[in-house]
């Protein structure tokens, strides 16, 4: 049986559950975000991880206090005041209400009913939890929601498994995998975390959100030839994972005053020089990652000996600027047939 909660939340945890809903593609079939969805994903694959440390700190206070005859008693108090002051430093500016589902009904149960009732409300722990989730990197967070998913793919690695999986590409079309994963990949940046698969010829990347009905094959694992592992091993010590498979090019990009700023504060995407020279960066990376990262540069990022890569991001630059002339050329018009009538 479904029922409505509410938990008060810090302006900042809401607004991480927020993002992570977007960034992890929790929608419904009209488009909108599918808030208690991912909520009771949430709930159910990380509420034994908070039961988890709790029960570890309570073992640590015993193992401190062992010769002290009322123990057991003395870590409860410490473990409700140190869970009170916690409370009482927590900002609650915002509402958060979720139904519970099936997916979570036993986890809030457990909860409820837990033998750390003795120190927490049941929003009091879901505050915790929503709380301690919103402190990790994002990838750490979406490997929490994407649970079930890693773990199937852990499994079929270990018993030398492919993976079957469908995707919808932009246009709405249902695609369908069946393909040898390698493993799951951090970036840099700590932004996302890319399962990386292969066949006997080739090798891709997608993201964790992108995988629909997955589940173990029950065919066999393509053999990784040396010559394919070579090459996967070598595009990830250049790339990122998510921009393997895109060509290596070297360039040269000079940076105003104001570009050498923005490369000190940008880091999501950010390509590593490999040598500086007063204002011109030197580089040996993914034409994808240049493309995307500089590109927020505007005339701030002059490239200086890649035609490509410089095509790419003029390109970029004239096509937004049609469209912006386009639009108001279009408003001007509307506005001029209008005055007419009038």
């Amino acid at each position: 049986m479904s029922h409505k909660y509410k938990v008060m939340l810090s302006y900042y945890t809401y607004s991480v559950l927020l993002n992570d809903i977007d960034a992890f593609r929790f929608a419904k079939n009209d488009g909108s975000s599918n808030k208690n969805r991912f909520i009771n994903r949430l709930i159910s694959n990380y509420y034994e991880v908070i039961n988890s440390k709790i029960s570890k700190l309570e073992n640590n206070l015993l193992l401190l206090l062992k010769d002290n005859k009322n123990k057991e008693d003395l870590v409860h108090e410490i473990l409700k005041i140190k869970e009170k002051n916690e409370e009482s430093d927590t900002k609650k500016d915002c509402e958060l209400t979720f139904i519970s589902t099936k997916e979570s009904e036993g986890a809030l149960l457990d909860i409820e009913y837990s033998e750390y009732s003795y120190i927490f409300t049941l929003s009091g722990y879901l505050r915790k939890l929503f709380n301690e989730y919103a402190k990790l990197n994002q990838d750490e967070r979406e490997r929490i929601i994407f649970k079930e998913e890693i773990d199937l793919i852990k499994s079929a690695i270990k018993n030398n498994k492919q993976i079957f999986f469908k995707v919808i590409n932009n246009k709405g079309t249902e695609i369908k995998y069946e393909v040898s994963p390698l493993g799951i990949f951090n970036s840099k940046d700590r932004q996302f975390a890319y399962l990386i698969y292969y066949t006997s010829t080739t090798y891709n990347v997608i993201n964790l959100y992108k995988l629909k009905d997955l589940r173990v094959s029950r065919s066999f694992k393509d053999n990784l030839s040396p010559s394919l592992k070579e090459k996967i091993e070598k595009d990830l010590d250049k790339n990122e994972p998510h921009f393997i498979n895109s060509p290596i090019i070297k360039c040269k990009i000079k940076l105003t005053k104001k570009g050498q700023k923005s490369y000190t504060k940008i880091f999501i995407n950010r390509p590593k020089p490999i040598l500086i020279e007063d204002d011109i960066y030197y580089f040996e990376a993914s034409i994808n990652q240049l493309f995307q990262y500089f590109l927020r540069f505007g005339s701030d990022a002059l490239v200086l000996d890649n035609e490509e890569l410089s095509n790419r991001l003029r390109n970029f630059y004239y096509f937004g600027f049609k469209s912006i002339k386009k639009y108001e050329n279009k408003n001007t018009n509307e506005k001029q047939q209008k005055e007419i009538i009038e």
